[in-house]
């Protein structure tokens, strides 16, 4: 039996160990591993753990050809320089020294398609791109040289042409004429490994090292993102491509120099000039579905720096009130009907945002690319956009299928000020008169809905903040589109994981993701819980259905919770039916119309309590208000007064 897999752990200095290892498990008898007899009607266990990589790296380094254990096999990467992205696209420079350049330089992959070293033919590599910087004198400059396009990159028909001694005597004269196109990860290490050659022969004139003996590159790192299988190119982004490559392993580029093999050949260990590792995309979607169906997914690396939401009043009064679709807001925020420069937000030197538009309004904008290399922001090129209202809330009904990390709030207890998520969802706007002139002239501020992230799907306007939309700092999240073509209009929306029939009152959700919802079914009340509860007593059941009509609205939340304990007395709800937890009531408050049909009680209370209310607090549970207007963390547990919606679960 073998176990394949990848182990990372840090060591001493600061280095890395990453490996893609093989454990050979020889199921036999005990009198050594090439015994392989076993005796009938036995049961045999065998316990298998795995400390470290130690005896493949002693295996490696061994002179005499014994291997301490002939079962372990794998790559090892010694990482010097590890550098680790998000899922979206990003930019940065990677330095080369021509002392750590020798002939051993190669490379190797890991991704969801792909996992071998250059000499296997990997077929999945063309997600990094590098372009070489501009000269300041005799050194290289550290400033981004700007993306050219994704189609600007060397055929291997062009960067071996037949007519120069080496490609690299073609790389020199597109440099000198300003025309060179990026380098994608083979080309490069070719291009290296005879700029090394030529130094060592004194040549000055016919490598690229400059004064201080280096190369800089601008590298493009692609977003965790694929169009096609590049092993299966009849594997499409139409035909759910997407269910492959996300929620998995992040993927991984090293540059590899001094590489080393076992005397049996089975076995590697390099030093990693670079290891350029990705996250991948996260999302709530059953991706183990046989459907196919569209969907949509978050980054995995929260930012955590609360910003402004806007750091301006704009002259523009654009609408972006979408609750679901954040992609549409996200284009009429940013650039309206017409495409307009990147330059305009985003410094091309550094990409990083211009200081006028340092907000959360704005942030997402930069994890995306000029595709085509025109300088204009296109509507195809923002995949990468700010969420809506109903998208945060789907962030937390879903974030138990996330690595935690990607959670939107990952704190143990309950900070006020880092609660804000903004969305792209704005309902509300303030106006203010600039001008005494006959024809006046207004400015705008926006009001975002917001999700306080510390009470899991509390929504309101950022109005309702503390300190309003003027002071109130927000955290934002950015997702992204799976499955839809690049170009799809921005009306087009995902699929959505949740399917509501408002005829028949119905919540259905075999689209979502089995560790987001509960385990089990249940005709009775719900046990005592939290928001944060890891039983399942705050999840869904696959469907529900929701009561045409409401019970009371005279309780409080304690009266309510008092009266719907599983088997007790004096129940609100009709047998069968039970009060809903607080994702139930998300999913209800983000689905049903946000009226006085759905909504028409005062408080329409959920069964689920709030963990970081501090003892005899006031802040006891959740519940959705009059109308719809908020889905909120109640203020008063004695004055605060309601009734239910009830809900059941079926089949």
């Amino acid at each position: 039996m073998k176990l394949r897999g990848n182990i990372s752990y840090a060591i001493a200095g600061g280095q890395e160990i990453s490996a893609d290892v093989t454990y050979t498990i020889h199921l036999g008898g005990v009198n050594g591993v090439n015994d392989y007899n076993s005796l009938r009607n036995h049961f045999y266990t065998y316990n298998v753990t795995i400390n470290s990589v130690d005896d493949i790296i002693v295996e490696v380094k061994s002179t005499t050809g014994d291997e301490p254990s002939p079962g372990s096999e794998g790559d090892v990467v010694i990482a010097e320089k590890i550098m680790r992205f998000d899922a979206h696209n990003e930019i940065f420079t990677t330095t080369f020294m021509q002392k750590n350049i020798d002939n051993s330089l190669t490379w190797n992959v890991y991704t969801p398609f792909s996992n071998g070293a250059e000499n296997e033919n990997p077929q999945d590599y063309n997600w990094i791109y590098f372009n070489i910087n501009t000269k300041g004198g005799t050194t290289y400059s550290g400033n981004f040289v700007p993306y050219q396009g994704d189609n600007e990159v060397y055929s291997d028909t062009e960067f071996n042409a037949p007519n120069f001694t080496h490609p690299l005597d073609r790389y020199i004269a597109d440099i000198n004429q300003g025309k060179q196109k990026m380098l994608n990860i083979k080309q490069l290490v070719s291009i290296l490994k005879e700029c090394k050659r030529r130094f060592l022969k004194e040549a000055p004139g016919e490598h690229l090292f400059d004064s201080g003996d280096k190369i800089i590159f601008t590298t493009y790192l692609k977003e965790y993102y694929y169009e096609v299988n590049p092993e299966n190119p009849s594997e499409t982004v139409e035909n759910g491509l997407w269910k492959k490559f996300v929620n998995t392993q992040e993927r991984v580029l090293n540059i590899l120099s001094n590489l080393q093999y076992s005397k049996d050949q089975m076995s590697t260990i390099s030093t990693a000039l670079y290891s350029i590792r990705q996250a991948s995309i996260q999302t709530m979607y059953n991706k183990e579905a046989t459907e196919n169906f569209t969907a949509w997914g978050s980054e995995a690396i929260q930012d955590e720096t609360p910003l402004l939401f806007e750091t301006a009043r704009t002259k523009t009064n654009r609408t972006y009130n979408n609750y679901y679709n954040g992609r549409q807001n996200s284009i009429n925020m940013w650039i309206g009907e017409n495409s307009v420069s990147w330059a305009i937000y985003i410094d091309p030197t550094t990409w990083n945002m211009k200081s006028e538009y340092e907000a959360a309004k704005y942030k997402c904008m930069r994890l995306n690319r000029d595709m085509n290399g025109n300088g204009q922001i296109d509507k195809e090129e923002i995949q990468w956009y700010l969420a809506s209202i109903n998208q945060l809330t789907d962030l937390w009904i879903g974030e138990n299928s996330f690595d935690p990390q990607s959670r939107l709030y990952k704190l143990s207890t309950w900070k006020i000020d880092k609660q804000w998520y903004a969305s792209s969802t704005i309902l509300n706007k303030d106006r203010q008169w600039e001008s005494s002139i006959i024809d006046p002239i207004y400015s705008y501020r926006d009001d975002p809905e917001v999700l306080w992230s510390s009470e899991g799907s509390s929504v309101g306007a950022l109005s309702g903040t503390t300190r309003g939309i003027n002071h109130s700092k927000v955290y934002y999240r950015c997702v992204r589109n799976l499955g839809l073509a690049k170009n799809a209009p921005e009306a087009k929306t995902p699929d959505d994981f949740v399917s509501y029939d408002a005829q028949n009152r119905t919540i259905t959700l075999t689209r979502l993701d089995a560790k987001s919802l509960r385990g089990f079914k249940t005709e009775e009340e719900l046990s005592d819980h939290n928001e944060r509860d890891v039983r399942g007593y705050n999840k869904p059941w696959k469907a529900f259905e929701i009561h045409k009509n409401t019970f009371d609205n005279t309780l409080t939340w304690e009266t309510v919770r008092g009266r719907s304990q599983p088997g007790g007395k004096n129940p609100i709800c009709p047998n069968g039916w039970r009060v809903p937890n607080q994702r139930e009531l998300a999913l209800m408050y983000s689905r049903m119309p946000r009226n006085s049909t759905s909504w028409p009680l005062k408080n329409h209370f959920s069964r689920s309590s709030f963990s970081f209310n501090p003892s005899n607090g006031e802040r006891v549970g959740f519940s959705v208000d009059n109308n719809g207007e908020v889905y909120y963390l109640i203020n008063n547990k004695n004055t605060d007064k309601g009734g239910v919606r009830c809900v059941k679960d079926i089949n």
